[in-house]
């Protein structure tokens, strides 16, 4: 997952970017399907969404663990919205 000289590949950004966009959504092939498509403004919801991933998977987290309301999945909402 590293080039020859030490950098991290495209291919592990990647992987880990669809990792915390399924963690973040559940859905991991919404993220292919919304970055190839060659509609401009799916593509920059898809930008926006991947730079939200981190949060969107951390509030689940703690609505899973009890630390933060969980009535609604902040994920489920966003999926119907997009």
């Amino acid at each position: 997952m590293y080039t020859e000289s030490g950098q991290i590949t495209k291919e592990a950004i990647r992987r880990v970017q669809d990792a915390l966009f399924a963690r973040a959504y559940g859905d991991d092939s919404l993220l292919n399907r919304m970055t190839e498509s060659t509609d401009d403004n799916i593509r920059i919801v898809s930008k926006v969404m991947l730079q939200c991933a981190p949060k969107v998977a951390k509030l689940k987290e703690g609505q899973e663990h009890g630390d933060f309301y969980s009535e609604y999945d902040v994920s489920n909402v966003i999926n119907a919205g997009s």
